[in-house]
């Protein structure tokens, strides 16, 4: 049996000590929160982008359809 008693090899429930190393620091939690925004606005520039490329398909596919 690998890690004798315990949990076996690591794998055991954390304790409180181990949570609050996990915790992140002001830096760590600033640079988290950069990180999102960054993200938020790439994606809404790509929506706002492929919104412009809808409605120009939609305009030309009216133009044609409507030549007679």
């Amino acid at each position: 049996m690998r890690g004798g008693r315990g949990g076996g090899g690591g794998h055991g429930a954390r304790t409180a000590s181990s949570r609050r190393a996990r915790q992140p620091d002001g830096d760590e939690e600033a640079e988290e929160i950069v990180r999102a925004r960054r993200q938020f606005e790439e994606e809404e520039v790509n929506r706002r982008a492929g919104r412009a490329v809808f409605i120009e398909i939609d305009l030309w596919s009216r133009l044609v359809t409507n030549r007679d």
